[in-house]
């Protein structure tokens, strides 16, 4: 019975994300700023390298808050990868939802690497015009790891095939993550 739970759990999780929008991607994904609907603010708190973001809550949808690290690439500049950390669905599952580029190669999938542990495997599960999104469900070990790591990389396979590996700071992870409401 407890195997049966976690797919419904995450398919719950994955109806929350797209239903509250947090899973719809940053449009271009070197956009840094999130613009406000209706005049609403949006609150923003730094944890070191990583950033708490809150929507307030409009007549029509809940206060939303996720933390996010952006990763840039060193040649050009442009944003290369997006982290975002939130609670969804009525049950607050905690999940990651990870934007990288459209032009990946997505059998492969992306890895996540913490430290020097083994890399785990995720699928790509939604391309746009935009970017290709990987979303995870963040419990057990991975999330220890994600605590407890100072650095990670997160690897994808770009459309010839070369392995791109972009380092990810947990500078801040654990402040940001006990201060999401």
């Amino acid at each position: 019975m407890a195997n049966e739970s976690k797919p419904n759990r995450a398919g719950l999780w994955l109806a929350a994300i797209l239903g509250l929008g947090l899973a719809a991607a940053p449009a271009p994904l070197a956009a840094q700023t999130e613009a406000p609907q209706s005049g609403a603010e949006i609150e923003t708190q730094r944890f070191e390298d990583w950033t708490l973001r809150c929507r307030p809550a409009l007549a029509t949808q809940l206060r939303t808050c996720h933390i996010s690290l952006q990763a840039f690439a060193q040649d050009s500049g442009k944003q290369v990868l997006q982290f975002r950390v939130g609670r969804f669905g009525p049950e607050k599952v905690l999940g990651a939802v990870i934007f990288v580029p459209v032009g990946v190669r997505l059998p492969p999938g992306l890895r996540i690497q913490i430290d020097e542990r083994p890399p785990r495997v995720f699928a790509f599960e939604i391309c746009d015009s935009a970017t290709c999104q990987a979303r995870v469900v963040l419990e057990g070990e991975l999330l220890d790891e994600l605590k407890a790591g100072l650095t990670g990389q997160v690897k994808f396979q770009n459309a010839a095939g070369q392995m791109r590996s972009v380092p990810v700071s947990l500078k801040g992870f654990t402040a940001a993550l006990r201060a999401l409401p």
